[in-house]
């Protein structure tokens, strides 16, 4: 009961869930749209409300509004089949059935609301999920940080991967893809990781074994975290050396396990869709892996499609705060490098990692907790250093040019396959910007639909 009180009377806690509260009714933009926003979306939709897993009505609901959207057909089952994880379908499901529950009662009211999956309440309930999802793994980020950094380098770090990362846009104004998702689903197993590492019991690894497996089945490129609890494992075995610690080889074994049968709910769903556990061909032809392309990984970080610095510089601040980190926290300093030099490679490796026609360095989200930690450490760093109102400066600037950005794309003055033209971003914010800011703001406000784009 102690906690309990001590946690609800944290004052950057409460300003979160303020902020939360506050923001959400204006930001939430609910609706499926686009091919990964129908691809989630219809998995959950066709299994609770047709009952199997054919995406013909779906698909054909969607493509007056998408004539480009196309999903090949499986050969063996033919049926139209895609590669998207079911993770996302599973944590939107409470939502779902509540939204199902209310069009029933609006129904046996006298209303007509169809219950078919498509609806407001429905589309509705969903986006504000996926909201709901990316504000708890701000929550489990910040109740990590409160473990090592003072209040104001951990409230600081929260709210830049709040608002000075692209997760504010796929939170609130592209709910239905997998991204505030996948930022929760990451961000609560290393919460878990972090706060069972000093006593950790063999029910600790099995939850750590399903933890990861919702990782994968939400957004299978940030399967890259596991290097996190390896790292902490090899330590471990590297201090017992010349024995071999037989407790922590029984728990990793016990997590392997977990980690295994979690993601079976995946696998059977390829194999039911697509007639094969795993899924090939036409559908994967744009993500299809390229050795040749990790010759080329330096430009995962600074090309103007998409690069990680030029789209998330504030991600810079992290990485030169884990230098800070390993002085409080080595294992999780070094995980943190050790993920993000993966998921580089991983990603640098796969044919189209760019990403285009969709907003800023995306593939990023998923790890952004990772930054989150060298961000409070570098402001523990520099609050003794540094006074408070500089802080407050460097931090609203790194806000400041994200929500510029969004602003920018969504209004259409950034293309959807425009790269990062740092000229012409500065040109549209110092001119253009100041004579079309009403309308922009109207068109957000009263027609989100036209500022808004797929």
């Amino acid at each position: 009961m102690g906690a309990g009180n001590t946690l609800f009377k944290d004052k950057g806690l409460l300003a979160l869930i303020a902020l939360f509260i506050v923001l959400t009714p204006v930001l939430l933009t609910p609706w499926v749209h686009g091919h990964d926003g129908l691809g989630y979306y219809m998995i959950l939709r066709s299994f609770w409300i047709d009952g199997d897993l054919d995406f013909t009505n779906e698909i054909s609901r969607f493509q007056d509004r998408f004539p480009d959207l196309t999903f090949p057909k499986s050969e063996i089952t033919g049926l139209p089949y895609t590669h998207y994880g079911v993770g996302n379908a599973i944590l939107w499901t409470p939502f779902f059935a509540v939204a199902h529950g209310y069009v029933k009662f609006n129904h046996a009211l006298g209303g007509g609301i169809p219950a078919d999956g498509f609806s407001s309440p429905y589309i509705t309930l969903v986006s504000f999920a996926s909201a709901f999802y990316a504000f708890l793994g701000l929550v489990f980020l910040y109740l990590t940080l409160r473990q090592y950094f003072s209040l104001a380098a951990n409230l600081t770090a929260t709210l830049l991967i709040w608002f000075a990362t692209p997760l504010l846009y796929y939170m609130y104004l592209s709910p239905t893809v997998s991204h505030a998702n996948s930022f929760f689903s990451v961000t609560l197993f290393l919460f878990v990781w972090h706060k069972t590492r000093k006593a950790r019991t063999a029910k600790g690894w099995i939850l750590l074994g399903l933890l990861s497996a919702l990782v994968f089945l939400v957004r299978q490129e940030d399967s890259v975290v596991f290097i996190v609890p390896a790292i902490e494992s090899l330590m471990v075995y590297a201090r017992k050396l010349p024995r071999i610690d037989m407790t922590l080889l029984k728990n990793n074994v016990l997590y392997l396990l977990a980690l295994v049968v979690g993601v079976l709910p995946q696998f059977i769903f390829f194999n039911h869709v697509y007639g094969y556990w795993s899924v090939t061909g036409a559908q994967l032809k744009q993500h299809a892996f390229d050795p040749s392309n990790l010759f080329h990984a330096y430009k995962i970080f600074i090309a103007q499609d998409h690069g990680l610095f030029l789209w998330i510089p504030v991600s810079l601040l992290g990485i030169i705060g884990w230098y800070f980190l390993a002085k409080k926290e080595k294992t999780m300093a070094i995980g943190a490098l050790a993920t993000l030099i993966l998921f580089v490679l991983f990603t640098a490796s796969v044919k189209q990692w760019m990403a285009l026609g969709s907003f800023s360095a995306r593939h990023f989200i998923g790890i952004l907790s990772i930054f989150g930690w060298g961000i409070a450490a570098l402001f523990a760093h520099l609050e003794r250093r540094v006074p408070r109102p500089y802080l407050f400066c460097i931090t609203g600037l790194f806000i400041a040019w994200n929500l510029n950005i969004i602003v920018q794309y969504g209004s259409g003055l950034l293309g959807l396959q425009d790269p990062m033209h740092l000229p012409t971003v500065l040109h549209n914010t110092i001119y253009e910007l100041p004579q079309r800011i009403i309308t922009i703001a109207k068109d957000f406000l009263f027609n989100r639909g036209s500022f808004i784009r797929p």
